[in-house]
């Protein structure tokens, strides 16, 4: 892991601690849309749903289709959303299963800051194998 995945991953952390309660679900990205057809403003996200707010110099909103709900994607490669969250922070799919899918978390623990506390041990792990 480079120093700008480390620190992208941490910026995202330390995002999700901020956030309420009310304001995080670990199971889906948003869900609402406005009526111009853009996000909605205090939709419920995950941590990779949040990516647009936090990056938004990186990350996009796909367009909505009914099957495939409103996904992030990097806004310089339009590829698959896997392969966007793994260029993006520099990390394989063990990770990003490990780090944002709502089955590798215990329940009761899967909150934001539960989830930012996730990273940054996962970061910490890294650094130590390095």
């Amino acid at each position: 892991m480079n120093s700008v995945h480390k620190n992208r991953l941490l910026k995202l952390a330390t995002f999700l601690e901020t956030l309420p309660p009310e304001r995080f679900d670990l199971s889906g990205f948003v869900i609402e849309y406005n009526t111009k057809g853009g996000r909605a403003c205090g939709t419920v996200c995950c941590a990779v749903g949040w990516c647009p707010k936090v990056f938004p110099d990186h990350w996009r909103w796909k367009e909505y289709t009914y099957n495939d709900g409103c996904i992030p994607k990097l806004k310089r490669n339009p590829s698959g959303i896997l392969l966007d969250i793994k260029a993006f922070f520099g990390i394989n799919d063990a990770d990003i299963e490990y780090l944002f899918m709502p089955g590798k978390y215990p329940q009761g623990h899967r909150n934001a800051k539960y989830v930012a506390r996730r990273i940054r041990s996962f970061v910490k792990r890294q650094e130590a194998l390095q």
